[in-house]
């Protein structure tokens, strides 16, 4: 599917930027005449100070952790955590641009800010939004093995991350419809997993070679390869090496192993990598999942024209 005509939203003014409309399947950007004069008297540096890029998703595949690697790098910046969601929440959406601005971090000369929002992907609303804030933008998109992204969400939001004796239990009835496990595609855990179909709508209005789409499983596994090839993508200068990171054998993934960028060494909370922690899934259960998913899988590969290697 091809995607729209690119259009750039950084024009060279402030007032310029917080004024214009989205005449393509979009929405106007609502700011009051009060909003536009203050923000008028600032610096003028939205080229600098908004998103260059964003990641924006999937849910449960990683996203935090990738962008807490990125902001590693000497000439990236992450907003504030209330930042997130700007153009899936209309609350804030409606409030117009000055708002998201100012949650936006100060940035110096070759500095460039990537936002995370890994409810976007799932969003036709927040697609359009993004077009009409900037059709040149570059999206980071990392996916995992459906199965596993599914088992990671159900212990988050329903577990809550507590050992649970009755988790499987729970989990099956959850997601399979009946005992000859016919999976439960109406399930919203299930649903998010069908990238095939979000990725379809993205491609509407962006083109592929904007979306970095990332193998969250290889992620897991060794994150420099993938940080190499972000911040080429993001046109950066070469900063990440091995020795950065090590894998902590009690969490079970990786963490910053040094000082690095002014920062400690850090893991992410403990409430990262919990479905690592429980037992796997019945076999039987995962073949059924696996099988649900296998057309989806497949049709993705066709759309990114490379093969994810998912059991």
């Amino acid at each position: 599917m091809q995607a729209l005509e690119p259009r750039n939203w950084f024009p060279d003014s402030l007032e310029q930027h917080l004024t214009f409309s989205c005449v393509r399947r979009a929405e106007l950007f609502y700011i009051n005449r009060k909003q536009r004069m203050e923000m008028a008297q600032q610096k003028d540096d939205t080229r600098e100070k908004m998103p260059k890029a964003l990641v924006i998703g999937a849910r449960h595949s990683g996203t935090e952790a990738l962008l807490h690697f990125l902001s590693t790098h000497p000439n990236l910046k992450v907003p504030r955590k209330e930042a997130n969601e700007y153009f899936e929440e209309d609350a804030a959406y409606q409030l117009g641009l000055r708002g998201y601005y100012h949650k936006m971090p100060d940035v110096g000369p070759n500095e460039r800010v990537v936002d995370r929002a890994p409810s976007y992907f799932m969003s036709s609303k927040a697609t359009k939004r993004v077009y009409c804030f900037n059709s040149t933008l570059r999206m980071l998109l990392i996916l995992r093995n459906p199965v596993h992204r599914l088992l990671s969400e159900f212990v988050h939001q329903e577990l809550k991350g507590q050992k649970d004796d009755a988790g499987a239990v729970k989990f099956k009835a959850a997601v399979f419809k009946n005992e000859t496990l016919e999976v439960n595609g109406d399930y919203p855990a299930v649903k998010a997993g069908l990238y095939a179909s979000y990725l379809r709508e993205w491609l509407q209005y962006f083109s592929l070679d904007q979306i970095l789409i990332i193998d969250g499983e290889a992620f897991l596994e060794n994150p420099v390869p993938t940080l190499k090839e972000a911040e080429t993508f993001l046109g950066l200068s070469k900063y990440f090496k091995d020795k950065q990171f090590a894998r902590d054998a009690k969490k079970g993934y990786f963490c910053l192993a040094s000082k690095v960028k002014g920062k400690k060494s850090k893991c992410l909370g403990d409430d990262k990598g919990l479905a690592a922690r429980y037992p796997a899934l019945q076999d039987s259960w995962t073949q059924a999942l696996s099988d649900f998913y296998k057309p989806h899988n497949e049709q993705l590969n066709e759309l990114t024209g490379r093969p994810f290697q998912w059991k």
